[in-house]
């Protein structure tokens, strides 16, 4: 799950868009419903993204064994 700025006490000050709790839990439930791996939450994390790469985030397929072999 990847979000920006959420509305909770920690961020209160914060005078940017907020996403509020109950829309990220709503989000996630229904991602892992649907067996969904990634969950951005709103425009801020969407926005990054997309400005990052096209390609799937290595993280959700990291294979330690091999980054050792390819680490050598």
């Amino acid at each position: 799950m990847h979000a920006g700025p959420v509305d909770t006490d920690m961020a209160s000050e914060l005078t940017l868009p907020k996403v509020r709790p109950i829309d990220v839990v709503r989000q996630v439930l229904s991602a892992v419903e649907a067996g969904r791996d990634e969950v951005l939450v709103d425009d801020m994390t969407r926005q990054v993204k997309a400005g990052l790469s096209d390609r799937e985030g290595i993280y959700l397929n990291f294979d330690p064994e091999h980054a050792v072999v390819a680490a050598r």
